[in-house]
């Protein structure tokens, strides 16, 4: 008799039960928040659409394609259900409920399960997020399992609307494609906002640099990072359809996942660029405040040392002794402020011969 595999998620611990993916097992009753679903059914003659609440239906009909897409993973029960519709692998629905898994694909006999991250930028602020997107392809279906409500997906949701777009007109595949490609072309609406950042920061740097514009620096190398580690394993993870042979795939669709491949290549590319600008950008704002600082210290310099010969008269004058001539004279007062003025003026003048100022 084969051993029952249990998961317990660490995210729902106050949940307190296992959850068993086995469909012979009484799975524990548990109240968890609800969870939307959007269901597209369509072909290439009609379309259905409808929104529920803690449901998840699918009948497989040979001509029509399905799109559910859960926004949610919390419900524990209503996801253990995918394998009860779909004959789902646990380790599979282990990885959909495990929000931190790195990009990758697993082919199974009956369908393929994809992970990839959807950044997208948090307005209020001004950072980039990141949700793990979990995609489950099988022959008539598509099933994408997002952490909250709020995606990328709106493109696709108005070409359904078009009886004769291509994604109306095509298997599931190219609706497969037409999710990863919205995913990483979003990646470059990314790149764009982080690449008018780094020019608005060089021209701050160039006229006036400050305290704030380092903390930018370093806020904008913290987002590049985040970048970089959500969508770098993708280089690796698109090489499955290089390599497949997956009876899921058409000829004719093969071609534009391999451009999603050549897209995720050239994210990467633009983002070390903007890693190397900004790096760059970096020594810029330190050499700015040097010469800064530089600037600082040469006016003190020459202000120091026009008082150097002013103090010396003044501290002579100042001596007090009583056989000091000048101390009786009438005019030794207007004379020394006299001679103050014109060292002061002489040692001016040389500077600026010198071009020290």
């Amino acid at each position: 008799m084969p051993k029952k595999k249990k998961y317990f998620s660490p995210r729902f611990k106050q949940v307190g039960q296992p959850l068993i993916f086995d469909e012979n097992v009484t799975r524990p009753t548990v109240q968890y928040a609800p969870i939307k679903t959007e269901t597209f059914i369509y072909n290439s003659e009609k379309l259905n659409s409808l929104v529920q609440v803690d449901e998840f239906k699918y009948s497989d009909q040979p001509q029509v394609i399905h799109w559910i897409n859960i926004f949610g993973v919390e419900n524990l029960n209503l996801i253990a259900r995918l394998k009860d519709i779909l004959n789902i692998d646990p380790l599979t629905l282990e990885d959909i409920v495990h929000l931190n898994q790195r990009p990758k694909i697993d082919e199974f006999s009956d369908y393929i399960y994809i992970i990839i991250k959807m950044l997208y930028l948090d307005k209020e602020i001004d950072e980039i997020k990141t949700e793990q997107i979990s995609i489950l392809w099988g022959k008539n279906f598509v099933i994408s399992l997002q952490e909250r409500e709020g995606d990328v997906f709106d493109p696709i949701r108005k070409q359904l609307q078009i009886p004769q777009s291509t994604l109306r007109n095509r298997s599931a595949d190219f609706l497969v494609y037409s999710l990863l490609d919205t995913i990483i072309d979003y990646y470059f609406v990314i790149l764009e906002n982080l690449s008018d950042k780094i020019e608005d920061l060089d021209e701050k740097i160039t006229l006036n640099p400050d305290q704030k514009t380092i903390s930018s620096i370093l806020n904008i190398k913290k987002q590049l990072i985040y970048f970089r580690k959500s969508i770098t394993p993708l280089r690796e993870t698109f090489r499955y359809f290089q390599q497949t042979d997956s009876p899921l795939i058409n000829k004719e669709t093969l071609k534009f996942f391999m451009s999603i491949h050549d897209h995720v290549f050239i994210a990467i590319d633009n983002l070390e660029t903007l890693k190397d600008l900004l790096s760059g950008m970096y020594d810029n704002y330190l050499t700015s405040i040097s010469n800064k600082m530089n600037q600082i210290m040469k006016v003190l310099t020459i202000i120091a040392t026009i008082f150097i010969p002013l103090t010396f008269i003044a501290g002579i004058y100042g001596m007090n002794f009583n056989h000091m001539p000048e101390l009786k004279w009438k005019f030794g007062y207007p004379l020394s402020l006299f001679s103050m003025a014109v060292i002061s003026g002489v040692m001016i003048l040389f500077f600026k011969i010198k071009k020290w100022f």
